[in-house]
């Protein structure tokens, strides 16, 4: 097209240099002049000027934005013997609590022969329910002594004694506060374990008797119970190390399998051991805080994994409503394409008309004016 232009503008050139020469005989009287010598007005050519091109394109398209990241470890593939591992770790920790009933108790009563200063709680008086006229007995620790969380009905003048009998080198107070908390840990190897704190403030609306077995299954404290526990976590533990290659996405960095499975093998572990027949039937109370701490852990997991998510859907959104503002500007520039498109035709035109025209002028001259050159020489 550029090279057709200048072809046409070189044409003109000679045209206007070739009438300039006919137009200077004319005034220099050389050539007569007359209107018969012009081609008429309407076939006459005239000097065209190419149009400007409408519309302005604009080709700066918004970028989209990147995703954000999103730790995807949470979403731990599981396996095939997660399920079978999580019972079989449940079920062996309750049967492990069942098993060491016995053997604990004996321990149990050895410590009960024995007194504070070698190892035991033999006599203590928190043993001896006010107004009862013997020792022991079930329910006892429910009714008196027994709470950790109230110390206040201590007879703490028989441990103080035993303290400063014991020569120890530590404060007397101090000495005599171990003495009643060993006492305490001593009672969760009995079968009927420790009562669980703070049982004293219900010592009002139930009694120990009549509730004897909610009490015993239920309500206390069993160190054979901490041990069954501690069976199921470290065989799902072991299990979640082996398959994970990492203890921290086991214990400490949150993990969807992870935290799924130890949570289940506790639950597994408390619904068996309730499910185990009497008298050896308990409630493993040491597996509430494990199934808290990792119930909790996965709800602040689906948390944290809903915000990032959210995240991402409000860059989707945003790039989104980018995406639909590039496709209108791209539609403009389509629109002002095909305008000068048009335009750029009827331009076409307009040259070609033009270029049939300063032929059709050319052969006139050729034709007509330059025969009459001869008259003026």
């Amino acid at each position: 097209m550029d090279d057709f232009y200048a072809q046409q503008q070189e044409r003109l050139a000679q045209l206007a240099q070739r009438q300039n020469g006919v137009l200077e005989q004319i005034s220099n009287g050389r050539l007569a002049f007359s209107e018969k010598l012009l081609l008429p007005k309407a076939d006459r050519p005239t000097l065209f000027l190419p149009p400007p091109v409408s519309g302005e394109l604009d080709f700066s398209l918004a970028p989209l934005k990147e995703l954000p990241e999103i730790d995807m470890s949470v979403f731990a593939k599981w396996r095939v013997l997660d399920i079978p591992i999580m019972f079989g770790s449940g079920i062996l920790g309750a049967l492990t609590s069942k098993y060491l009933r016995d053997w604990f108790d004996s321990l149990h009563i050895d410590w009960g022969k024995t007194d504070a200063l070698k190892g035991g709680h033999a006599g203590e008086g928190i043993d001896w329910v006010p107004g009862a006229k013997r020792a022991g007995g079930f329910g006892h620790r429910f009714k008196f002594g027994h709470d950790l969380f109230n110390p206040f009905e201590i007879d703490w003048q028989e441990y103080l004694e035993k303290a400063a009998e014991s020569g120890t080198i530590l404060p007397k107070w101090m000495k005599a506060a171990f003495y009643w908390v060993r006492h305490l840990f001593q009672d969760t190897f009995s079968k009927e374990g420790l009562p669980i704190p703070g049982h004293s403030l219900l010592r009002k609306f139930i009694d120990p008797v009549e509730n004897r077995e909610l009490i015993q299954y239920l309500g206390t404290i069993k160190m054979r119970d901490i041990a069954g526990g501690a069976v199921t976590n470290l065989i799902m533990g072991a299990y979640l190390w082996g398959t994970e290659k990492d203890i921290k996405r086991v214990v400490i960095k949150p993990n969807y399998r992870g935290y799924s499975l130890m949570l289940g093998a506790n639950f597994i572990n408390i619904v068996t051991g309730l499910l185990v027949p009497p008298p050896a039937t308990s409630l493993n109370i040491s597996a509430i805080p494990i199934i808290g701490y990792y119930m909790w852990g996965l709800i602040k997991l689906e948390l944290s994994v809903r915000k990032e998510l959210k995240k991402r859907d409000d860059v989707l959104n945003e790039n989104e409503n980018t995406l639909y503002a590039n496709i209108c500007k791209i539609s403009d520039n389509d629109k002002i394409l095909h305008q000068m498109l048009d335009e750029l035709e009827h331009y076409d035109a307009e040259v070609q008309k033009y270029y049939v025209s300063t032929n059709n002028y050319q052969d006139f001259l050729a034709n007509r004016i330059l025969p009459y050159k001869s008259i003026a020489e």
